[in-house]
């Protein structure tokens, strides 16, 4: 009976405290009461407690920081598919098949301050590079981030980011969370035409990602130049 009392309170905690998280009586990035606190209004043993608020952390609902208490996250996302291998590359490693054109500062342009939530030509680090040989380039790219940004993650040195765009921007203390890929189709640029040896009539896919925190504050962006004949852009997808 002290088991079947114990399992009951464990879970009225836990969905009480989903309830008041969605109703934002605990508002996203406040805390929770103490332990001492919900041990005393739901009249359960601290152990019963303990594990219900565990539970809600390792289901993301919060998080604990040492010295403050748990942390407000509120309602979890639903799960979202894998990264397709094109999205997996372009925040990966740069390898020897990335060659550097040039990293240095620009302004935003409207599209790109709309992408990064900024004002019209705000100071951006753009890191411009080329995938694949000198004779067969398959990407042409640019990485764009704010300049502080670019400046304590590295993205702003002419040197290759030999873990990927995530660590980099996870040293910085900065925590991405997710990415948003949109995909357009449109013509080259003379300088897009040169670098990619393609002509000026022909198509290219246009990737534009955005790497997001999880409350979708946007960090950085990457524009993407891509053959429209690659079979790149094929990807699978659970529906579930």
């Amino acid at each position: 009976m002290r088991r079947e009392s114990s399992e009951h309170k464990y879970a009225i905690i836990v969905h009480t405290l989903q309830a008041r998280i969605d109703r934002a009586t605990y508002p996203v990035g406040s805390l929770l009461p103490s332990e001492a606190d919900l041990v005393r209004e739901f009249g359960a043993s601290r152990s019963t407690v303990v594990r219900a608020l565990d539970y809600l952390r390792q289901a993301s609902w919060l998080r604990s920081q040492q010295g403050r208490g748990r942390i407000v996250l509120g309602r979890p996302a639903p799960p979202m598919p894998p990264l397709p291998e094109r999205v997996r590359r372009m925040l990966g490693a740069e390898h020897a098949d990335i060659t550097l054109l040039r990293v240095g500062p620009t302004s935003a342009s409207p599209r790109m301050a709309a992408a990064l939530a900024l004002p019209p030509r705000s100071r951006l680090v753009a890191r411009r590079r080329l995938v694949g040989d000198d004779e067969t380039p398959t990407a042409l790219e640019v990485v764009y981030a704010p300049v502080e940004l670019a400046r304590h993650s590295g993205v702003n040195l002419s040197v290759p980011l030999p873990d990927g765009l995530v660590p980099s921007l996870q040293r910085n203390g900065a925590e991405p969370h997710h990415v948003t890929e949109t995909l357009s189709a449109r013509t080259p640029s003379v300088r897009e035409s040169l670098l990619m040896h393609i002509g000026r009539r022909d198509c290219l896919v246009a990737l534009l990602l955005v790497l997001r925190t999880r409350d979708d504050r946007p960090l950085i962006a990457i524009e993407a130049m891509l053959r429209a004949e690659q079979p790149a852009l094929e990807a699978t997808f659970p529906l579930v």
